[in-house]
């Protein structure tokens, strides 16, 4: 029996619309279990390490925005890490799929979940069926 663990991670918020452009995302990570990621795993905690991070985790978007832990890192310090990132994911056996909604398209809280519903279904029926069912 093949076993898939999903992960969901979202940005944005419901509310009102306070920056331009103003988006939200709902990503989706698809992993089949019988496809090993630990080494990989090992390989970015030691990539990271032998930079001379020392981070507990990262999240992309205070990176990106120079926010908490990441407040004092240079933009090439930064772009190093998110390029570490990138290598974990592009050479892991995951997929994932992320929808986008444009706040601008969806101003209420009803119009955005169902443009989000409908985003998610669409891009996971068109890419990622095959990861899904073993295809």
């Amino acid at each position: 029996m093949k076993k898939l663990s999903v992960f969901i991670d979202e940005s944005g918020d419901f509310g009102e619309i306070t920056e331009r452009p103003a988006y939200y995302l709902v990503t989706l990570l698809f992993h089949d279990q019988k496809n090993e990621i630990a080494a990989n795993v090992k390989k970015l905690e030691d990539s990271i390490m032998n930079s001379g991070f020392d981070f507990e985790y990262i999240h992309t978007g205070p990176v990106i925005r120079r926010e908490d832990v990441f407040s004092g890192l240079s933009i090439d310090e930064r772009r190093k890490l998110l390029f570490k990132m990138l290598n974990f994911i592009v050479s892991s056996p995951i997929a994932y799929e992320m929808a986008v909604v444009n706040r601008k398209e969806a101003p209420d809280k009803i119009s955005l979940s169902g443009r989000l519903g409908r985003e998610i279904v669409s891009e996971s029926r068109t890419t990622k069926i095959p990861f899904i069912t073993g295809s």
